[in-house]
């Protein structure tokens, strides 16, 4: 898979957003949230090719191959009650699952608390890191991977039944779309 086009990419994230984003784009990292979480700037999305850390929940480890998935972090301060802190993963995942389905994927679901489902096996994952700024004020690295062009090898080296879009299409997906 060819590596994304960041300068289309920016003006996309731009135009849907309504202002300029820090787009920060890497070959390779240990995992786009610790990057997010180092850089720790509004507005900030970071995308890497390759994580050779990725993580999810409890430490699990998110399988990461070069230039076939969506490895992504944004960077968000916000004002919020503490008490809606656990809302955000279901609000990333509800926006992910809105995005695909708009895409044409009727099957995807989600699997409490931040998983992202396909006919019964994950395809994704959502990682929220917060860290507190003041009362009721936080930096949110939310974090999301989706298995875009995965193959049957790579399927199996991940430890739960997981799935890839392109299962459903036979050809290889283009991540820039």
């Amino acid at each position: 898979m060819p590596q994304l086009d960041t300068d289309a990419l920016s003006a996309e994230l731009e135009r849907g957003i309504g202002h300029r984003v820090r787009l920060v784009y890497l070959d390779s990292c240990e995992s786009t949230n610790s990057e997010c979480q180092r850089l720790a700037q509004h507005h900030s999305v970071i995308i890497a090719e390759q994580q050779t850390a990725g993580r999810g929940r409890r430490g699990n480890r998110w399988h990461s191959p070069s230039c076939e998935n969506i490895y992504c972090s944004i960077g968000l301060d916000k004002t919020l009650r503490s008490d809606y802190l656990g809302m955000i993963s279901l609000q990333v995942g509800v926006s992910i699952a809105q995005v695909l389905r708009r895409q044409g994927y009727s099957d995807v679901s989600l699997k409490w608390p931040n998983d992202i489902w396909l006919r019964g096996k994950k395809l994704g994952g959502i990682l929220i890191e917060t860290r507190q700024l003041k009362t009721d004020s936080f930096f949110f690295s939310i974090g999301f991977g989706l298995n875009l062009n995965l193959d049957e090898s790579q399927l199996e080296q991940i430890n739960q039944p997981a799935t890839s879009l392109n299962r459903l299409s036979n050809d290889p997906l283009n991540r820039q779309l």
